[in-house]
């Protein structure tokens, strides 16, 4: 019971500090309701992340909660005093008008709620999770700081923004695997909130198509709910920032402040977010070279220090942590690494055939029409196109704005390519660059971000068509260019969901999708890692056989490895799989000499013959799971192993 209140509590606490900063800048900076919580979050996990790099994470957890509530009180009670003081009324027009700005909250509710029951028991079961993902998150709970060399993340140079805001929520609700998922599909729901800009009742194919458009985009996320990899959330914070660039154009104080947090956030999630930020400042500095020219020096200086200075003064600060905390890391090292040494290393190591062919094979690849993200893409030009047409005599300027806005997003995206090919050509290891690994993932980060930021300029031009503020439904209705809009309208939506449908099924938890290994084995690992965890010496080294878990071969890209660094990460392993025992049993026994713990994940016959020839068993036969103590006997090569779990 005592547990259950806990978490509660933390749920009330998380809720209500989200809701002070929110309130803060809807009260104070003056935004838009639906940008609220993505710069309460951003906010959050900014100030957080400052305070763990000097060494006091936790105390930024808390201090940014605390901060919080003070603003959701400072906030309730300024909002009762103007009430009292008679400068608000409460009227049918201002509830009406209350509820209007405030769908994107019930959106981001309505969302969470589906997201507690999609999640409950959800694990880790992807390969990223195992090894960077998921493992920084645990790392922060277990050590309350941000990585360093005594770490084990396989990514020392990717920024932990994400990390830092589940260690947020995590702290405050209790950490579990599916508690971080929830938690990054708060981000991703908050950022989705923006699309809910403008709404008004009066106009209800708006209010339809905002929400279709919302649910469209959660639909492109597939099975990334399962995961934690960052790489869609650069889309959607990408998005944000664009609209928050857009919506207060006319007023750079304002744009500073919506768009400062949003900004930091997104190149602290990951370092390919400096491309979608790059998007965002050729938008923002068309806006700031304007007010130059209009004499308006000061609210452009405010947008420059708010889009570029406090973006790079963090990412700044992230570099200089990574020199103290991994001194003896060279750039070099990164997976990622651009420069000349390292790209002459990774190049030289494709052969002459992969050089020749890569262009061609990748343009396949994106052109390849049974991706969603290509028929997505098609389906927004062309829509696009219908857009103008439609607009051409009642809504000229919509039109065009969003054939402009295709069409400079249509070009983002082709510099994305270009630059996602050559990262494949140039800095990716062969073994990864020769199947454009992930390309996907990629290539749908791109798509999300394009459909999200046209998709909104559709509906902004579909609500200046039907326009229900004076004439009945009905009548406006019968007129054709109105009905022509509808029918349009939810025809594009339509096959926008279609395109996706396929996606919804990875919603149920029971079918997400199982990387290299099944839920049986996951569990064992798990449950024979938290038993290494209690004993006296967790740091002692391991031998751990592996049976058939990994497959064909007992080939797993590191998945088991990786696995096992999660749940047990001080241990140094080797691991052997049943495909080396059946061929020698001496690939198993002649390492044991340097090792204390041997592990059997997958008992088969190949482990029995092995350690019947060369080990003494004590303590019963050999089981999944089972835990031994390695013993030197008179024989170098013959073992005895004590069974003691």
């Amino acid at each position: 019971m005592t547990g259950y209140f806990s978490q509660l509590l933390g749920f009330a606490v998380i809720f209500l500090s989200l809701c002070g900063f929110g309130l803060f800048a809807v009260q104070r900076g003056k935004l838009a309701v639906c940008f609220a919580p993505l710069w309460a979050l951003s906010c959050i996990t900014v100030l957080t992340f400052f305070f763990g790099l000097f060494g006091h994470l936790q105390k930024g957890a808390y201090f940014a909660a605390a901060l919080g509530i003070v603003l959701l009180i400072w906030g309730v009670i300024t909002a009762a005093l103007s009430f009292k003081r008679g400068q608000q009324s409460i009227t049918r027009h201002t509830i009406m008008g209350l509820l209007g700005k405030c769908l994107s909250i019930f959106y981001i509710i309505a969302g969470m709620l589906l997201g507690i029951v999609l999640f409950a028991g959800a694990r880790y079961n992807d390969m990223d999770d195992f090894s960077h993902w998921g493992l920084i998150i645990r790392t922060l709970m277990e050590t309350n700081a941000l990585p360093n060399e005594t770490t084990k993340i396989a990514f020392t140079n990717y920024p932990p923004a994400a990390a830092v805001w589940n260690y947020f929520f995590c702290m405050l609700s209790g950490y579990s695997e599916s508690r971080t998922m929830l938690a990054q599909f708060l981000i991703s729901l908050c950022a989705t909130a923006p699309v809910f800009f403008g709404i008004k009742f009066k106009k209800p194919l708006g209010i339809a198509a905002r929400i279709c458009l919302a649910m469209g985009a959660m639909c492109m996320l597939n099975a990334d709910f399962y995961h934690m990899r960052v790489d869609v959330l650069l889309g959607l914070v990408g998005f944000a920032c664009v609209m928050g660039v857009y919506v207060y154009r006319h007023n750079l104080y304002r744009m500073a402040l919506c768009t400062a947090p949003f900004t930091v956030l997104l190149v602290l999630l990951k370092d390919s977010g400096k491309l979608f930020w790059g998007y965002t400042l050729i938008f923002a500095l068309f806006f700031i070279l304007q007010a130059f020219k209009q004499k308006r020096k000061a609210a452009a200086c405010v947008a420059i220090i708010g889009l570029i200075v406090l973006p790079l003064l963090a990412n700044g600060q992230w570099g200089a942590y990574q020199t103290r905390a991994w001194p003896n890391m060279r750039y070099e090292d990164n997976k990622f690494a651009f420069s000349p040494t390292a790209i002459s290393e990774k190049f030289a190591e494709k052969p002459e055939q992969f050089r020749k062919n890569a262009p061609l094979m990748y343009l396949q690849n994106i052109t390849d029409l049974t991706r969603t993200s290509t028929k997505i893409l098609l389906l927004l030009n062309t829509a696009a196109v219908i857009i103008y047409f439609l607009c051409r005599q009642k809504s000229p300027g919509q039109g065009r704005r969003t054939v402009i806005a295709m069409l400079l997003c249509d070009g983002a995206l082709l510099v994305y390519l270009i630059g996602l090919f050559f990262m494949y050509y140039l800095l990716m290891p062969y073994g990864e660059a020769q199947n454009f690994a992930e390309l996907n993932r990629y290539y749908t980060t791109a798509i999300l971000y394009i459909t999200l930021i046209v998709g909104l300029n559709m509906v902004f031009a579909l609500e200046s068509l039907w326009d229900t503020s004076s004439i009945p439904l009905g009548k406006k209705l019968s007129e054709s260019s109105n009905l022509y809009a509808v029918i349009g309208g939810t025809v594009l939506l339509a096959c926008f969901v279609v395109l996706n449908s396929q996606n919804f099924k990875n919603y149920i938890p029971t079918q997400h999708p199982v990387t290299y290994t099944d839920a049986d084995t996951l569990q064992v690992i798990e449950q024979t890692t938290a038993w290494l965890r209690t004993q006296d010496a967790p740091t002692e080294d391991v031998i751990i056989y592996t049976g058939n878990v990994a497959g064909i071969e007992g080939w797993d890209n590191g998945f088991i490895y990786w696995m096992m660094r999660h749940y047990y990460p001080s241990a140094h392993q080797y691991l052997v799989a049943s495909w080396h025992t059946e061929s020698d049993p001496t690939l198993l026994t002649e390492p044991m000499h340097a090792y204390r713990i041997f592990v059997v994940l997958q008992q088969d016959a190949a482990v029995q013959n092995a350690l019947t020839q060369y080990c003494t068993l004590t303590n019963g036969t050999v089981f999944d799971g089972t835990v031994y103590y390695i013993e030197s006997g008179s024989d170098t090569l013959h073992y005895t192993l004590t069974k003691v779990w």
